[in-house]
């Protein structure tokens, strides 16, 4: 039941539709790209929209003094490295999800033609590919549910440093180290618990470097732009499936698993820089309880 005497709560239409609009351009535009083309009329016209919705999001979140977007989420130096960490967050482990299934599957038995260009795949169906990648998928959740014991040990950068390193580690061992499904999957488990310890992470910072009363906001936008890293991960590791292939087919070449795991690996040291340059520094301190008390009124002694 609504209260006559409460205000209704403000709600940014313009900036909300504007929001919703430039994610659905830019990330139509991504997803689409290898079968419309990067350079079809389509796709460049999509990042163009994305581009002026954005631009224009900026200008009404600055006018609002209840933007849907608060501009110091971007603009705010720790909130930015926060959000460029979630980018990556969201890139490095969809270049697993898509490189390893098709490294395992790929038949180990192919033409004789074929076979000196291309004996690298496992040969695995798809729920053995499935099961071989399982530890890694739980391995997220221990990450998330242990990264406040790394945090209280060693500090609140710890998890997200973890979360780097072991992605970085995984990416470079799979590269060099491929030809053997235990030796896939081992490597993708320390993925796997890397971006445990990232979810963890970016969700203590957001928490640390926004006011409590943005907390919903920040982590909503740190999410989104996660979203936006694993749509760009995915349809990086998709093109150099389609664009590193055994000469006159459609096999994918070794090169394009190692390329692809490599660029996963540069995406990490990237996220190890970054980590090194975040200073937990909030941009607004919320005022103190006792600033917000009113004052007890003084009391008047009795006089006779």
């Amino acid at each position: 039941m609504f209260r006559a005497d409460r205000p209704p709560l403000p709600c940014g239409w313009p900036g909300a539709l504007l929001l919703a609009g430039g994610l659905v351009a830019l990330l139509l535009a991504i997803t689409e790209g290898t079968k419309w083309g990067w350079h079809s009329a389509g796709v460049l016209s999509l990042f163009a929209a994305a581009v002026v919705l954005f631009a224009v999001l900026g200008v009404v979140s600055s006018r609002r003094s209840d933007p849907i977007l608060d501009l110091r989420h971007i603009t705010h130096l720790p909130m930015l490295v926060t959000n460029l960490a979630a980018l990556l967050i969201g890139m490095v482990p969809f270049f697993f999800y898509v490189l390893v299934p098709q490294l395992l599957q790929l038949p180990s038995a192919l033409p004789p033609a074929l076979r000196p260009m291309a004996s690298y795949g496992a040969g695995l169906t798809i729920v053995q590919s499935g099961l071989l990648m399982l530890p890694g998928s739980l391995l997220v959740v221990v990450g998330g549910r242990t990264a406040h014991w790394l945090r209280g040990r060693l500090g609140t950068r710890a998890p997200l440093f973890a979360c780097m390193t072991l992605m970085t580690s995984g990416a470079v061992l799979t590269a060099f180290f491929h030809n053997s499904p235990t030796q896939v999957a081992l490597w993708f488990s320390l993925v796997g618990l890397g971006a445990g310890y990232g979810y963890a992470a970016l969700a203590d910072l957001v928490a640390a470097l926004v006011p409590r009363r943005e907390i919903a906001a920040g982590n909503g936008l740190n999410m989104v732009i996660r979203t936006v890293g694993s749509a760009v991960g995915s349809q990086l590791a998709v093109g150099f499936l389609q664009s590193f292939t055994v000469h006159g087919t459609p096999v994918p070449a070794e090169k394009a698993f190692t390329v692809g795991f490599w660029v996963a690996a540069a995406l990490g040291a990237l996220g190890i820089l970054l980590v090194g340059a975040l200073r937990i520094r909030p941009y607004h301190q919320d005022p103190t309880p006792e600033s917000t008390v009113a004052a007890p009124a003084p009391v008047l002694s009795n006089q006779h």
